[in-house]
């Protein structure tokens, strides 16, 4: 960043400047958007940049330094000159007040409006208001969750006792008269961000503090507070420093009214700020946050646990059923949390109502509140939905209404007629007809759909499965997408700033071919299958079913040509299916009995050789078949995985897991050897000792090292010893090196251990 000085009566550059004074940056650093006003209330000028990269996760932030002189130097809150400032992120970020990062204001249950903050905000302008001595920041911003999405903001400014220019937390609205925000105001519980000085990639997210009596400030943060006249606020914060700032009136258009705040900086030039919660007592805030938590009445999936309630209310979390939900996590801002994990009843044992509840504490005071959620059995082999259309159009499960016969769109009326298909009878799509499915045909994260085809033409983007969720997206599953391949394409505005999704087969349709299609997402992340093989698998398909209504059709869309072709029994499963399970119940359909030990086969435990965690000792198994298990040693491994393992010095334990798998009334089991490694030190693969004077393994596992010249493509080096920390250690005077035995770490999961003496 560099200053020249410009003619006033031509607006160019006066000579003899050449780049004019150099302020900051330089060897790449990432400084731009420089802006720079002057105070007459502080007698200053304020150089505005801003650091870090300006996508959504890239940590834009605005920074600030001043100087009595235009051309510097500036300097910030710790007296450090700006031209300081090159170099890479972790060089810069130790220069200037940063005034504005990334920000969260965290809104917990039971307090009014939503999550809501900014995302990179900078490349800003400042304007100083002669006529009413106010001063204003104007920068545009992304905002959290919202991918490339940006706008323009404008928040006011404030000279602090100090004279430096401090920002307000909201977004500018006009105050009739003076704002004034005292002692008295000021009184009460605050959202506080702490900006920090690093370039964040992550927005920070609020925590709580109270301003109270006796300058006393308590919460998540503690330390003394002081109001003096005309809106000038101290906070001494322990082990944060003293901050000098000033108060005012907000407006907080998330909860639609004005609020006290205070804006201040320390003397490292960390910005913070505090916004006050809408005032309440300590039992209506608890009442508040149990009454904003609310479930669905019935759910397969796991279900949110609030850990934080209004104003920091602490909230735990009880099960009646840890069976069925179990509450498991550590939360962690923002929007803290424990998970209740679901696990169903197994097929035929019935649904299960479970009372979860809740206790809210704050500052002494509790509060409890019970909820009552169904946990639905499973049902056999996670099927939902079967249209055969042997000669119908209905599901023959009875889950779901019949499917309509379409026109060319999924809002017209046509007739669809039954050939023979690949299993009985299929329905004939002639790209002028389809078939609607009923609305809601999926309504999770979690699930599988499947297929057969038999296209008689293609044609780009036709769809043979199609989910509509309006302005929200769509998601359809293709024969031929732009790829010339099987694709299950999508385009969401819930995925964010690209909505676009390719979930690729790299798998031609044949023509005139039966061929089994099915795709499975878990979470979002999306395999396809083509004939009961894996074909592909990609992350990232949004949420489209949970929280809308989809229209769901076979053949037709609002917008692209018809399928035409053969569709034969098409099924909805509710969970991701593997590519076995997939194969077995659709391509090559297996007896219960060929079922059962395929279940027994597909079931696994991970390597039982070292085992030193929990082992997941699911109770449903492949094609949701019941599993009971027995264990020879229970005090080692629970019949729930649970794992104690031998006290140091002991012998590792062996135990016998045993599985009892049931599947539509025939059983078998299925047994595991485990071994549990004692606590204590493990016993190295490798060990370079170098007690012979030599490179061997003491182990004998691996083979000897090698030394090397100075780099380690030289050849050449001669390895020397001498006494080390136990027994003898290599001796390396910088001119050699050791090349160890090649494949000695093949994993993730390893440590290095080595004792090191630098000459």
């Amino acid at each position: 960043i560099w200053i020249m000085e410009m003619d006033p009566q031509t607006g160019m550059a006066l000579p003899d400047q050449g780049y004019g004074t150099k302020l900051m940056g330089g060897f790449y650093s990432a400084i731009e958007g420089p802006y720079m006003i002057y105070s007459p209330e502080s007698d200053y000028y304020y150089l505005f940049t801003s650091f870090g990269g300006y996508n959504n996760a890239d940590g834009y932030n605005m920074r600030i330094a001043r100087s009595r002189n235009p051309d510097g130097p500036f300097v910030d809150s710790l007296g450090q000159d700006m031209i300081g400032a090159s170099g890479g992120w972790s060089s810069i970020e130790q220069y200037g007040n940063k005034v504005m990062g990334g920000f969260l204001f965290d809104v917990n249950p039971g307090e009014a409006g939503s999550d809501n903050g900014y995302m990179a905000p900078g490349h800003n302008s400042a304007y100083y208001d002669e006529e009413t001595g106010k001063y204003f920041v104007i920068f545009h911003t992304r905002f959290p969750g919202s991918g490339e999405f940006h706008n323009v903001r404008v928040h006011e400014m404030f000279v602090n006792e100090d004279g430096w220019l401090v920002v307000a937390p909201h977004r500018y609205v006009p105050v009739e008269g003076d704002n004034i925000a005292d002692e008295t105001d000021l009184f009460g519980t605050f959202k506080l961000i702490n900006h920090g000085s690093d370039i964040d990639r992550e927005a920070k997210v609020s925590t709580y503090i109270t301003l109270e009596d006796y300058n006393i400030v308590s919460g998540d943060v503690t330390g003394k507070w002081y109001y003096e006249a005309d809106n000038t606020v101290r906070l001494y914060l322990d082990g944060r420093g003293t901050f000098k700032g000033v108060s005012s009136w907000q407006y907080n258009e998330n909860n639609g009214q004005f609020v006290p705040t205070f804006t201040a900086v320390n003397e490292e030039g960390v910005a913070i700020w505090g916004s006050k919660l809408l005032e309440n007592d300590d039992a209506t805030a608890l009442t508040n946050a149990l009454a904003a938590i609310s479930f669905p009445e019935e759910t397969t999936v796991d279900v949110t646990l609030p850990a934080i309630g209004a104003k920091g209310a602490d909230i735990t979390w009880t099960s009646s059923h840890p069976d069925y939900i179990e509450v498991k996590g550590e939360p962690e801002l923002p929007n803290a949390s424990y998970t209740g994990v679901v696990t169903r009843p197994n097929v035929g044992s019935g649904d299960t109502e479970v009372t979860l509840t809740a206790t809210a504490t704050l500052n002494g005071t509790s509060q409890t509140q019970t909820y009552n959620i169904v946990i639905p059995a499973q049902v056999p082999f996670n099927r939902i939905a079967h249209y055969s259309f042997d000669g119908n159009f209905a599901d023959e499960l009875g889950n779901y209404t019949v499917a309509t016969e379409t026109g060319m769109r999924p809002d017209t009326s046509g007739t669809v007629n039954f050939v023979e298909g690949q299993m009985g009878q299929a329905a004939m799509l002639d790209g002028t007809n389809g078939l609607r499915l009923p609305n809601g045909f999926i309504n999770s994260y979690n699930y599988t759909v499947s297929m057969w085809l038999n296209a008689q033409s293609l044609n780009i983007f036709t769809p043979a499965f199609f989910g509509d969720v309006g302005e929200n997206g769509w998601m359809s599953l293709v024969p031929q997408s732009w790829d010339g391949n099987i694709m299950l394409w999508s385009n969401s505005v819930l995925k964010g700033s690209n909505p676009w999704f390719d979930g690729i087969s790299g798998v031609p349709m044949q023509l005139d071919t039966w061929t089994h299609v099915a795709f499975s997402v878990s979470n979002g992340f999306v395999r396809i299958y083509i004939d009961g093989e894996l074909a592909g698998e990609t992350n990232g398909l949004p949420d489209m079913f949970t929280d809308y209504e989809g229209v769901f059709t076979l053949g037709v869309n609002p917008f692209d040509v018809p399928f035409n072709g053969m569709i034969d029994e098409v099924k909805l499963y509710d969970t991701a299916l593997t590519a076995g399970e997939i194969k077995n119940l659709d391509v090559t359909p297996l007896s219960t009995a060929e079922l059962l030990a395929s279940a027994a086969d597909l079931l696994g435990l991970g390597d039982l050789s070292a085992v030193v965690a929990d082992l997941n000792m699911r109770p449903t198994g492949p094609y949701a078949s019941a599993i009971s298990w027995t264990s020879s040693n229970p005090e080692v491994i629970s019949t729930k995985g649970e794992v104690t393992r031998p006290a140091n010095g002991e012998d590792d334990a062996l135990v016998v897991l045993t599985a009892t798998i049931t599947l539509e009334g025939e059983s078998l089991t299925k047994t595991f050897e485990v071994n549990v490694r004692a606590l204590g030190l493990p016993d190295p693969v490798v060990h370079y000792s170098f007690d012979n004077d030599d490179l061997s393994d003491a182990t004998g596992q691996q083979s000897s090292g090698i030394p090397t010249g100075a780099t380690i493509d030289q050849a050449g080096g001669e390895a020397a010893f001498t006494d080390g920390i136990v027994g003898r250690a290599l001796d390396m005077d910088g001119s050699y090196g050791v090349q160890l035995a090649t494949d000695l770490i093949k994993d993730n999961s390893y440590a290095i251990s080595v004792w090191f003496n630098a000459a």
